[in-house]
């Protein structure tokens, strides 16, 4: 049966993506009445409502996830909207027994009473779930709203279970399934719908008094050695990447590996430079131009290592780690060290390349070929032997604690004993990525950093699944980095954000640029709204997020303000009636139409107002003249 080839990861899947969203209005002059943005007080004036689905905004989370030929079928794929692709669906796992459960969290009270449910497969009829719970969380338990026993809705025939029930207020809500399918465990769900009333006017609150973090700047993971042959064959490239697109920090995606590619004298303790420019092949010479250029162009500079010297570990130069297990050996912690230190003194002394701030492993929690084997007490005691080797030769930086893969609270809470064991104090940054994030683990990271009084950086920011790049070239994929840039300024309190990826490697495989047709994918444009509007040093105030749009406000160095308006919404327009007292603001939009698009600037006076559109799935940037 297909369903059994599909479940042992051979099957190849038949369908193929379709486009996803709906667009009405482009950011009109409205007659409506709106959300009204006052500079003091908030709260909310109902005038009337229209249904809105909510799930696309919610964090999800699920008992298991299947990764099945090469296709995972992550969480976030139930509330894409697609409903006829195979790809497109969460699966729970094949050796998993019921109960299976998807959770949608949201960032506040909701108040919901219709749920719609799309299950089973697109290619053949009866996988449809069996039976189920809808389910909200009080408080203290979870509590049914509505169940299906022995359903006959199958998604194969585009049918779906339309559940309405009494409005419940919860801020979670998740499907408990303990009847999978006719034939096996594995849950299917193709979509899920979550239903408000959403009210049209609302009053949304911009507080300048209510201070939270101030920005650093914006960057991004770039792959410097690929810079230059990018920069030939598009001239355009470099300047959209740091220039229009307003860039201040670059993390390096790094092969300082390759430098040193054999022991330079068996002596962690000294350098023999002789050694390491044996090892200086092309592409670490091109890393370090690139590296050059940036440096060049005032760019703050980011040192993460993915990987250590093959001769480390006991293998030939040029190994292939691929599946296999990069553990750094038990005694090679001076020579691990000897080897950091060795590259970042070469690429000082003979290119004047200095890094501002430096960590000792990218990712100590992940798997597969990264660097394993580090835990919180050995990850200080690297750092404080960096440190030590290269302040003898003078050298400067900030050190990174963290660096960990997702922001879940898991990976906080190591993240938080890795800065308890840092008992003298060499750790100056917090930095983690934000895949996986949740709102528990965004707090946490913000706990310690505040606890240590650390600044917090996210190194490596993307949407909420990590490794789904499927619809890396679509507006869909652009919003769901803005509800993390969201996420991660609202509940994390960041300072500074590095998108990943800015720059692609050759096999074009990471999002923000195609060096093929060279073209941004969207992403770039969502990135302008908060790169470009809110420059270094600016300082995020309080600001309401009500209903389905998503406020961010700053006073920027000059005073002014600069406003971010997120419409999650996939259907609903929502009319803005601004009341700024007597302000004058440019407006700039991107949806799935319009990519950074200028419209005629708004004047808000005391009495009136301005009154402007936002289209559904849409950020409008507000930038006060």
């Amino acid at each position: 049966m297909k369903e059994d080839f599909e479940k042992r990861g051979v099957w190849e899947l038949m369908q193929t993506l379709r486009t996803f969203s709906i667009r009405f209005n482009k950011l009109l002059i409205g007659l409506l009445a709106g959300i009204t943005f006052l500079l003091t007080g908030g709260g909310t004036e109902s005038v009337n409502a229209v249904s809105v689905n909510i799930a696309p905004s919610a964090f999800l989370t699920a008992s298991s996830t299947n990764v099945s030929g090469g296709v995972t079928y992550s969480p976030d794929k139930a509330v894409n909207g697609i409903k006829n692709s195979s790809e497109n669906r969460w699966l729970s796992k094949w050796d998993r027994l019921e109960p299976h459960w998807l959770q949608l969290e949201w960032r506040s009270e909701r108040t919901v009473s219709q749920v719609k449910v799309w299950s089973g497969n697109v290619t053949s009829a009866n996988w449809q779930i069996i039976t189920y719970d809808v389910q909200y969380w009080d408080g203290t338990q979870w509590q049914n709203a509505a169940s299906v026993v022995n359903n006959d809705k199958d998604g194969y025939l585009g049918q779906y279970n339309d559940l309405s029930f009494s409005p419940v207020t919860t801020h979670k809500l998740r499907i408990y399934i303990t009847d999978s399918n006719k034939f096996d465990s594995i849950a299917r769900l193709l979509e899920i719908e979550v239903y408000e009333e959403v009210p049209m006017q609302v009053t949304i609150g911009v507080n300048d008094a209510v201070y939270h973090q101030t920005i650093d700047g914006w960057g991004g993971n770039i792959y410097t050695r690929q810079m230059k042959r990018f920069e030939e064959a598009d001239p355009e490239y470099m300047n959209k990447m740091l220039t229009e697109l307003t860039t201040t920090h670059v993390r390096n995606v790094s092969i300082w590996h390759k430098l040193e590619e054999q022991n330079d004298n068996s002596d962690p303790h000294d350098f023999q430079w002789s050694q390491f420019a044996a090892g200086d092949t092309g592409e670490v010479h091109e890393e370090f131009l690139g590296l050059q250029e940036l440096m060049q162009r005032g760019i703050k500079l980011h040192f993460s290592p993915w990987r250590f010297p093959d001769w480390i570990a006991g293998k030939p130069a040029g190994y292939n780690w691929n599946g296999a297990q990069m553990e750094l050996p038990i005694g090679m912690d001076d020579e691990f060290v000897e080897s950091l230190a060795g590259y970042l003194l070469y690429a000082r002394d003979q290119y004047g390349i200095i890094f501002d701030y430096i960590s000792i492993v990218n990712e100590p929690l992940y798997g597969g070929v990264y660097i394993k084997g580090i835990t919180p007490e050995r990850y200080v005691s690297l750092t404080q032997k960096l440190k030590t080797k290269l302040e003898a030769h003078q050298y400067d930086a900030e050190y990174v604690g963290g660096e960990t893969n997702t922001a879940t609270l898991n990976a906080a809470e190591w993240t938080d004993t890795v800065f308890q064991n840092d008992t003298n104090g060499i750790l100056n940054v917090l930095s983690y990525h934000s895949y996986d994030r949740t709102l528990e683990g965004l707090k946490a990271y913000n706990n310690t950093s505040v606890s240590y009084q650390a600044k917090l950086v996210v190194g490596e920011a993307e949407a909420q699944t990590h490794g789904q790049l499927s619809d890396k070239n679509t507006w869909l994929r652009a919003m769901k980095n803005a509800l993390a840039y969201y996420d991660l300024l609202e509940y994390g309190n960041v300072s500074l954000i590095y998108y990943f990826c800015y720059s692609a490697t050759d096999t074009g495989g990471l999002t923000a640029y195609n060096h093929w047709l060279k073209t941004w994918y969207p992403v770039y444009d969502m990135l302008k709204h908060f790169h470009n509007g809110i420059p270094a040093g600016s300082v995020r105030i309080a600001a309401d997020s009500v209903s389905d749009v998503l406020t961010l406000a700053f006073k920027k160095p000059d005073g002014k303000l600069e406003i971010v308006l997120i419409n999650t919404s996939e259907e609903t327009d929502h009319v803005v009636q601004l009341m700024a007292g007597t302000r004058t603001f440019n407006l700039i939009t991107s949806d799935d139409q319009v990519r950074y698009q200028a419209l005629p600037a708004v004047t808000s006076t005391s009495s009136g107002g301005a009154v402007f559109t936002l289209a559904p799935n849409s950020i409008t940037s507000l930038t006060e003249q």
